[in-house]
């Protein structure tokens, strides 16, 4: 059975695609901010993740595929928007998606190969008035994965982004 580590999986087109890809005989590792314990630390540093990674290839002896899909997303002017408020949207849609991809390369290489998917937005390519900051961090992952996609392409590991419009 092949193993994948979901991010953003306790709701929405998340929750939606643990539900497919289980359906479709896949062993689904759902990863959350709303989960307990370490998930919810930003101070963790990522070790929560890493942890996670290695229980995945300890019980499945690989991991098939990551899919990078946490996100979250605040609207306002730009000049109505705190440091803090955007602080918190980069961490979630850009860094929190850095971090899970690191902690998977090392294992992907390994094997020969693996699959990366992150879950950007329409507005990573159309920008969003309103929403600058959520369209700045989308439009950053998305560079980051085509980039990573060159850099990891000769090691078998494939990357690719989904760039869903406004979904309930």
């Amino acid at each position: 059975m092949k193993a994948i580590l979901l991010t953003g999986g306790s709701a929405g087109i998340g929750l939606a695609t643990a539900q497919l890809l289980m359906n479709k005989g896949y062993r689904v590792y759902s990863g959350s901010r709303r989960g307990g314990g370490e998930a919810q630390k930003s101070s963790s540093g990522g070790e929560s993740v890493k942890a996670a990674v290695e229980k995945i290839v300890a019980e499945n002896q690989q991991l098939y595929a990551v899919i990078s899909n946490a996100g979250n997303g605040i609207a306002g002017a730009v000049e109505d928007s705190n440091s803090e408020e955007v602080k918190y949207q980069f961490e979630t849609n850009f860094f929190g998606s850095v971090k899970v991809i690191q902690a998977c390369l090392p294992v992907f290489r390994k094997q020969g190969h693996g699959k990366i998917i992150a879950t950007t937005s329409v507005a990573a390519v159309i920008p969003i008035p309103f929403q600058a900051f959520y369209s700045a961090g989308k439009a950053a992952l998305q560079i980051f994965v085509e980039a990573l996609a060159m850099e990891v392409k000769p090691f078998g590991i494939q990357c690719c982004t989904i760039l869903p419009g406004d979904t309930k």
